[in-house]
């Protein structure tokens, strides 16, 4: 019943109904041979060489546009499949009989058409739970295949009134009806999900529940041609908890445009916790804001730059902004430190936060019957970080005491290490290591190997530690 309710799943099986649907041409692959021996007047053995072309085709097709689709947008690139799949099939129609032509066209028509089963199984397989494959690709194949009747019928009837290149060219038509289909398939656009569902921000309420902060990407706002908008229930939740944020990633671009003028509408309470996010590289759209930006604003030339301008010039309190955007992604002005605390980043987690959180994860892998490698992969102190040295050099000495520590498996003296002194230290990426210790503290694991590699003309130190 669940599935049945997934109108992702119905409408990707309803696309396997175009194109004669089946694999490939589908039904429509018998009348081939036939139409190659009585119309172009091709011989037994060259008709069987062109219809082996077409099948060659169809084997690098669908590798070609499986390594697209696991690389890029699933949508997008069945999208385009269908597109070309209908652009291959009128080739296929207007031959005349020239064998070489006729070849080329095979092998296109058959890369196309042939793709289009691998990647409406693989959204498939992203639209639902384990659980629910079962019964997803029972729906889709007996959807996708009842009409292979129909497309015979169809067909056989074009060619008997008409002729091939007519009933092919109804073929090409019903491919581009496929890709209507497509555009009315979920909510996130730049990658595959396996539900919808889970971008209700409701679902956001257990670890707010706990405490935590938390930060809802995009604020729950959704595309113009999105069925659902979840900004209401994102709107209802912030007000309901404290701890939650929002960010306006994505929200400049053409196909969020709105979003922005109805968040800085919202209460001061509510705009007070309004981060900045980017997501790059969703670029920003300037046709929508030219009246906040003019033709020509001097951040164009950086897509990062335009879109925070495009976002400050809304209301959104003046805790919008941080000091990274302050100095446009470059480091510190020299021996300047006295950014107003206005325009500071959101707080970072702290080295307590780290490090109960890598205890977690220690407590987890524990239990589980997995053989696991925790690694906490980063630098420590870093240059342009540090700017009571005017990013010169790391904090080589703050290095070298929280390396003592590392080395006698004094772990505990990092959780109590405050976020203020971190950042002063420029030893922000420090904290994967701060999960690290908490999880080899809650495990009882001691350093068994550890190198310091100290340097003031490099951007950082760097640390080794092994832990058995």
């Amino acid at each position: 019943r669940l599935v049945l309710k997934n109108r992702n799943i119905l409408a990707i099986s309803l696309v396997m109904m175009v194109g004669a649907g089946g694999r490939g041409g589908g039904v429509n692959d018998l009348y081939l041979v036939p139409w190659m021996r009585t119309e172009l007047l091709l011989s037994p053995w060259t008709a069987a060489f062109a219809k082996s072309v077409q099948q060659v085709g169809g084997i690098v097709g669908p590798l070609g546009f499986g390594w697209l689709s696991d690389r890029l947008s699933r949508t997008h690139v069945l999208q385009a499949s269908l597109v070309l799949s209908a652009f291959g099939s009128w080739l296929v129609a207007v031959q005349d009989g020239a064998q070489v032509p006729l070849f080329i066209a095979l092998a296109v028509y058959g890369a196309f058409t042939h793709s289009r089963m691998p990647l409406t199984q693989a959204l498939i397989a992203d639209s639902v739970t384990e659980e629910q494959l079962d019964a997803a690709f029972s729906i889709f194949y007996t959807i996708g295949f009842i009409s292979t009747p129909f497309w015979a019928i169809l067909t056989g009837a074009l060619m008997a009134r008409y002729n091939f290149e007519v009933a092919f060219s109804v073929l090409a038509v019903s491919y581009l009806l496929g890709v209507v289909l497509m555009f009315h398939t979920g909510y996130e656009h730049s990658c595959t999900v396996r539900s919808q569902q889970f971008t209700d921000p409701r679902r956001l309420a257990r670890p707010l529940d706990q405490g935590r902060p938390v930060i809802a990407a995009h604020c729950g706002t959704c595309a113009f041609f999105d069925p659902e908008n979840y900004y209401p229930r994102f709107v209802e939740m912030m007000h309901r908890y404290d701890n939650l944020y929002g960010d306006t990633a994505v929200m400049a671009s053409l196909i969020r445009w709105t979003s922005l003028g109805r968040l800085s509408r919202e209460n001061e309470m509510l705009r007070g916790r309004i981060l900045h996010g980017s997501d790059y590289p969703m670029l920003p759209s300037r046709l929508p804001f030219l009246g906040r930006t003019g033709l020509f604003p001097p951040e164009r030339r950086n897509p990062l730059d335009l879109d925070f301008r495009i976002k400050q010039s809304f209301d959104f309190g003046p805790g919008y902004g941080s000091r990274i955007l302050v100095n446009r992604g470059g480091s510190f002005p020299v021996g300047k430190i006295d950014v107003p605390e206005g325009d500071l980043d959101p707080p970072g987690p702290s080295p307590a936060r780290c490090f109960e959180l890598g205890a977690s994860i220690g407590r987890f892998f524990a239990q589980s019957p997995y053989k696991v490698a925790l690694i906490g992969s980063s630098s420590w102190s870093h240059a342009f970080l540090t700017p009571k040295f005017h990013g010169l050099w790391p904090d080589v000495d703050s290095d070298k005491a929280r390396y003592a520590e590392l080395a006698a498996g004094d772990l505990e003296a990092w959780r109590d290490i405050p976020l203020s002194e971190i950042e002063l230290c420029g030893q922000q990426e420090m904290l994967n290591w701060m999960c690290l210790a908490g999880a080899m503290q809650e495990l009882g694991k001691k350093p068994t190997h550890t190198e310091f590699v100290e340097t003031y003309v490099f951007n950082s130190c760097k640390v080794i530690a092994i832990f058995e």
